[in-house]
């Protein structure tokens, strides 16, 4: 990311909720928050880890 990038909470609750559902595998989760991390040094990787994941799994792990 670039230095003039700055991403605010509802930034990243977007990307948890819009792309953690389309990542390959939960891992994932954690390559995009170190990309995220150098954004922000306020971002709660924790958080945004455990809600993309959350998100994943409502829609990869769905009981047909």
């Amino acid at each position: 990311m670039t230095q003039n990038t700055m991403f605010f909470r509802r930034h990243y609750e977007f990307l948890a909720e819009q792309v953690g559902p389309l990542l390959s595998t939960p891992t994932d989760a954690e390559r995009l928050a170190d990309m995220l991390e150098q954004d922000n040094p306020a971002f709660k990787r924790g958080v945004f880890v455990s809600k993309a994941i959350s998100y994943w799994e409502k829609r990869n792990l769905e009981v047909e």
